[in-house]
């Protein structure tokens, strides 16, 4: 589908997206994203000729149950998290499990509901640096992480490999990987926030023609540090006993680790910009494409200059998401029942 959203976003209403920085933003600014962003929405839903189906069955009260026991009894002594912060973070796993994995078995839907939970618990509270660099390296060396929670994490990856590796190893190693990643992006976001890279620090754009980010820094960053590769393989694993062969969908992916991360960050953008977070992949993509000098496909920005800024990013961020939908369609749709 060749659909170009430059012409769409270089209305006037979306001149307020013309910033480079979420922290410098005033309250009224902010104000004006949260309204925008929505239009923004809508020109992404007219692309891709959207409709909205019937919701699925969503009751799964054992699947609720399960978790909130699972929940008290294994994280609620180790996490920092208030009651209801840790209620509210199982209510979202089910809630998102349940309309990710439809078809799945009790089994699968329990061990994707745990997964997501921990990945939440770790990335809504404080743990230690140290703690969170050090995680992979113990997982491998067979050693105990000195925090509590990090302990339960590791020994959840292992029940998990187990699980989805039963009938091929790859596929458990593949979604155990995807959920240790979760502590190598917490330990990332932090380095960043205190100690940025050169060439991705807030002096002015463009420094030197040696010491520009890399373009492919900040997607790629993206891709590896989430755990949309443990959701992939739940998708096409929905029991112990049955999955689908590992060769039919690996060549696709990086496709689907795209459009599971960039809708994502599409979606959950407004909340960072409320919380002026700065190291998630919208900001980082611009201030790297700022950083080498970039210039924007818009008018001037917010900044008085003439640099990419988060309209470009947004826009970039929408064909992403949308070509990826295409791919994935000529992948598997003709195999759609």
């Amino acid at each position: 589908m060749n659909y170009e959203f430059q012409y769409d976003l270089s209305k006037p209403e979306f001149d307020c997206l013309g910033f480079s920085d979420v922290q410098l933003l005033t309250l009224d600014q902010k104000t004006a994203v949260m309204k925008c962003i929505d239009q923004v929405f809508l020109v992404f839903a007219r692309a891709i000729q959207y409709r909205h189906p019937p919701a699925p069955p969503t009751q799964d009260p054992k699947l609720r149950l399960d978790l909130f026991e699972w929940g008290q009894t294994r994280l609620a002594d180790f996490s920092s998290l208030q009651p209801e912060e840790l209620d509210e973070i199982m209510e979202r796993a089910t809630s998102m499990t349940k309309h990710c994995f439809p078809l799945a078995s009790d089994e699968t839907r329990r061990q994707m509901a745990m997964g997501i939970a921990c990945a939440f618990s770790i990335d809504d509270q404080s743990i230690d640096g140290a703690d969170l660099r050090s995680f992979q390296y113990d997982l491998w060396q067979k050693k105990s992480p000195r925090c509590e929670l990090l302990a339960i994490y590791m020994d959840f990856i292992r029940g998990f490999v187990e699980y989805f590796g039963t009938l091929d190893p790859r596929i458990g190693s593949l979604g155990g990987n995807g959920w240790a990643n979760v502590c190598e992006a917490r330990a990332m976001e932090g380095t960043i926030a205190s100690k940025p890279p050169p060439q991705l620090s807030y002096t002015k754009p463009n420094l030197e023609p040696n010491r520009c980010c890399p373009d492919s820094f900040a997607l790629q960053s993206r891709l590896d540090s989430w755990f949309s590769t443990s959701l992939i393989v739940g998708i096409f694993k929905p029991s112990r006993e049955a999955e689908v062969p590992f060769e039919y969908w690996i060549t696709s992916l990086h496709e689907l680790k795209i459009f599971i991360s960039m809708a994502n960050d599409l979606f959950s953008w407004p909340k960072e910009v409320i919380g002026g977070k700065t190291c998630n992949y919208m900001s980082l993509r611009t201030r790297s494409k700022r950083q080498s000098g970039s210039r924007t496909r818009f008018t001037t920005g917010l900044d008085g200059d003439e640099l990419w800024s988060f309209r470009d990013t947004i826009c970039e961020a929408m064909s992403l998401l949308l070509n990826s939908t295409v791919s994935l369609d000529k992948a598997f749709v003709e195999f759609a029942g």
